[in-house]
């Protein structure tokens, strides 16, 4: 029976056992909702994706351990970061997902890595390989060494004068025409934009305070702070016209 307490905020938080370390040391992993029926809900979703994982923790599955990697984290790290480990677990190193830890010999994840290397990028594969060693170092004392494709160099691309300006023609008028400003004269990230509010903004010295990022994973929209110090930014004035 999973019982929920009612912290001095309002939330509702529990615990949901998950599996033990490479040290036989008992996870579990914090649950904390609006109200107490949601706490329970997810608590025991997780409980049950994780009641048959083995007490040793190297007889879990590749997948079972992302899974219990993804819940034990899930309170510390961003939205972003959660919904790229999601697509992995889907997306990457599939026919390994359901194969024990204990029996993914560094031949065997090679032969992995050199068979995803033929559909993917070396980025997707130095991520999606980024989560696999640090899942196995949590639960199988440590991650093997394999090869990774070599990186290619990124050359970024900056917008032309004449792009620029055919871009806010084909967008003026359009509700996405101030958020392409703001990302194109200040530099701001899209999480940043769809954080701002008429707060953040001072009329009298003409900036705009940073200091929230806003990610939008369907069907929720989740708000956090950032952990830098505070922006301003000076806006652009708009230009007065003359007679």
């Amino acid at each position: 029976m999973v019982k929920a307490t009612k912290l001095p905020s309002g939330s509702w938080r529990t615990r949901v056992y998950v599996g033990k370390d490479a040290a036989g040391k008992n996870q579990y992993v914090s649950v904390t909702r609006r109200t107490q029926r949601e706490c329970i809900r997810d608590a025991l979703e997780i409980s049950t994706r994780h009641k048959d994982v083995a007490r040793d923790s190297s007889a879990m599955t590749l997948g079972d351990a992302i899974d219990a990697y993804i819940a034990a984290k899930s309170n510390v790290l961003s939205p972003a970061t959660i919904r790229g480990y999601d697509q992995i677990r889907r997306n990457r190193f599939q026919p390994e997902m359901d194969v024990q830890l204990c029996k993914l010999t560094r031949s065997r994840l090679q032969t992995a890595v050199n068979r995803e290397a033929l559909t993917c990028s070396p980025k997707t594969i130095r991520n999606a390989w980024g989560l696999v060693s640090a899942v196995m170092e949590a639960y199988a004392g440590g991650a093997c060494k394999v090869t990774l494709p070599q990186k290619v160099k990124y050359e970024a691309h900056a917008l032309s004068p004449d792009e620029i300006g055919r871009l806010l023609q084909a967008l003026q008028g359009s509700n996405i025409e101030l958020p392409v400003l703001l990302a194109l004269w200040l530099g701001l990230r899209r999480s940043e934009i769809l954080a701002l509010t008429w707060e953040d903004y001072n009329d009298s010295a003409h900036t705009l305070r940073i200091k929230a990022a806003m990610e939008l994973i369907q069907p929720r929209c989740y708000h956090r702070m950032t952990n830098l110090s505070w922006m301003h930014i000076t806006a652009p004035r708009r230009r007065q016209k003359t007679s």
